[in-house]
């Protein structure tokens, strides 16, 4: 506890913070926050937090509350981050309506859901200077981060189709934000110009790719979510195809840096 979080450091005034979800003790958030907390010499600690409901989640804010030690603002993942906005509504529309929250922040005195997935992929697109108004755009995935994203890029005129594994989450992105999501099983990366991945990968094995990249435009960019495997099995391919891919780690950058100012 003292090698990862640098309690003795810690001044009497310190600020709780924490990530919140079901396998967050493997997360790299605690240890990259509080790096950056002891860096800027910020009064703060950054925790993990299992919690597998809404209900642990408020109990745990709730019981900080009592003993003293409010929490300042937690990280939300799986499988509070697609529950999370219907408890705790966001004051922007785009987390509201993509129903996805990765933040939990007060604002006076009451809690507030929030992303730094739009965040994340504005500044990835800035920052490789790709352009989207126009583009053909395949998402594959419509979880949360698949959700917010369909939502940034049709807003950015992009041409967006989405494509998902299960069906009822297919049909609540449908409903949701206005569009058809087909099956993952559908994905045709013809004509395609940016491939966004929201789906987890655990593989390194470009074989094991639960959906085939073979005949993308070899001017295509693929933008991936998923890190944690370096390079994983999509990354494997876009570089045997010699494609044009961005790194899950990369978005964590982004959205760790989003999330921390």
């Amino acid at each position: 506890m003292e090698d990862q979080f640098g309690i003795s450091q810690l001044p009497t005034s310190v600020q709780l913070f924490g990530i919140a979800g079901r396998h967050v003790t493997r997360s790299l958030s605690p240890a990259i926050h509080n790096a950056a907390f002891r860096k800027c010499d910020y009064p703060g600690i950054y925790l993990p937090f299992p919690v597998e409901d809404i209900g642990s989640l408020q109990q745990l804010l709730v019981m900080f509350d009592k003993v003293g030690v409010p929490i300042s603002g937690l990280t939300t993942t799986s499988p509070l981050k697609e529950t999370v906005n219907s408890h705790y509504p966001s004051s922007r529309e785009i987390v509201n309506k993509a129903r996805s929250g990765n933040v939990l922040r007060r604002v006076q005195k009451k809690w507030q859901s929030d992303s730094t997935d739009d965040v994340g992929l504005l500044e990835i697109l800035r920052r490789h200077h790709i352009p989207i108004a126009g583009q053909r755009v395949a998402i594959t995935g419509c979880g949360g981060s698949g959700r917010v994203a369909a939502q940034v890029l049709i807003e950015l005129g992009a041409e967006v189709t989405v494509y998902n594994r299960s069906k009822w989450r297919a049909d609540l992105a449908s409903i949701l934000l206005g569009i058809e999501v087909l099956p993952l099983n559908k994905f045709e990366p013809e004509n395609i110009d940016v491939v966004v991945n929201t789906i987890p990968i655990s593989s390194i094995d470009s074989k094991d790719l639960i959906f085939c990249i073979d005949n993308l435009n070899a001017n295509a960019v693929i933008i991936d979510y998923s890190y944690g495997q370096t390079p994983n099995a999509l990354i494997t391919a876009a570089k045997n195809q010699r494609i044009f891919a961005i790194e899950g780690s990369e978005m964590l950058e982004m959205q760790l840096a989003a999330q921390f100012f």
